[in-house]
């Protein structure tokens, strides 16, 4: 069975590693790029003091679309890591989502926006590569 935890509290990304950690020692960062910008530095820090490595730092793609989650997997496909990690808004997220379940790997997803319910649902809401629902 899935190991779920929600958390929000004031410097929850500074404790990230506490809660990786679990997962394993290495990790692929994914999501947008300002969210990535706006996270890699404190998360690598929190991961770093738990020994974690942060393997790749990826773009999601811009869209929730199969052929962005095909593309990402092909780019994974000979790396070696133990968990993912999502950082963004629902789109970003979404699409981890759909990647960590072809993978089989665990997730955590560290959402940038307050009005995305992605990182809190086990679903995954694709798109075309246009955008189209």
């Amino acid at each position: 069975m899935a190991q779920l935890r929600y958390c929000r509290e004031t410097g929850a990304l500074s404790q990230s590693g506490v809660f990786i950690e679990k997962f394993g020692k290495s990790a692929v960062l994914i999501g947008g790029n300002i969210s990535r910008e706006t996270v890699e530095g404190e998360l690598r820090k929190s991961l770093s003091e738990k020994g974690i490595w942060l393997e790749k730092t990826l773009w999601y793609g811009g869209e929730s679309s199969a052929s962005n989650i095909s593309r990402l997997e092909q780019q994974l496909s000979s790396a070696s890591f133990d968990v993912l990690i999502a950082a963004g808004g629902g789109k970003a997220i979404d699409t981890v989502k759909a990647l960590a379940h072809r993978l089989n790997k665990p997730l955590v997803a560290i959402p940038t926006i307050a009005a995305t319910c992605a990182a809190a649902t086990a679903i995954s809401i694709l798109y075309s590569d246009e955008g189209e629902f």
